[in-house]
């Protein structure tokens, strides 16, 4: 049988300082795991409002502008929301349209006449 025996001061204050070091240190993960799962969200609201903003201004000064002006940047009041919102593409920036082949022989297949058709035009 294994005789226990108390512990002295000193063991007992070295005991309760690596427990306060071990809460200390998982304290410290845990708000670290914390603050990187809020950043995260936090950093996509910001970027959302800086677009958000951006999108505004552009708006904004476009719509400021009169027709003769938008006209000479080749736009129209209509093109204003999609130039503002990122989503305008220029006509001539749009891709062609695929050419459709040509037929080469645009008449229909000859068929051989057969006996009863010679009989039928004599």
């Amino acid at each position: 049988m294994t005789s226990y025996r108390p512990l002295t001061s000193a063991e007992l204050l070295e005991i309760e300082n690596a427990a306060h070091a071990m809460r200390a240190d998982q304290f410290a993960r845990l708000a670290r795991a914390a603050g990187r799962a809020i950043a995260a969200p936090v950093r996509k609201v910001a970027a959302f409002l800086v677009e958000l903003h951006r999108t505004h201004v552009t708006f904004s000064e476009l719509s400021a502008l009169n027709d003769r002006e938008l006209r000479d940047i080749g736009l129209t009041r209509a093109d204003i929301p999609a130039v503002a919102s990122g989503h305008y593409v220029r006509p001539s920036e749009l891709a062609p349209a695929a050419a459709v082949p040509a037929h080469q022989d645009n008449t229909a297949p000859a068929i051989a006449p057969t006996d009863e058709d010679y009989k039928i035009a004599a």
